[in-house]
């Protein structure tokens, strides 16, 4: 995984002022359906201005799945 790849092309990315990786791979392995090639992400990101947050999210998903193998992704966005 490439994480801090991803958290450059998410900062990129208009509006963006922080972004928070967060790996909780480790809190699912006692799952059924865990998959160890694959990664369990949490992102937040805070921006400024005006959003549109579905965008956002569609955009944040493309990068990363484009990055690396993904099971599960949540997405947090807060505004300033």
């Amino acid at each position: 995984m490439n994480i801090t790849q991803l958290k450059t092309k998410i900062n990129n990315l208009p509006n963006v002022q922080d972004t928070q990786i967060i790996d909780e791979s480790a809190l699912h392995t006692q799952h059924k359906s865990f998959q160890e090639h694959k990664a369990y992400l949490k992102i937040i990101i805070t921006m400024s201005g005006p959003i549109h947050r579905i965008s956002i999210h569609r955009q944040i998903k493309q990068i990363a799945f484009n990055l690396m193998p993904i099971h599960a992704l949540s997405i947090k966005i807060n505004n300033i």
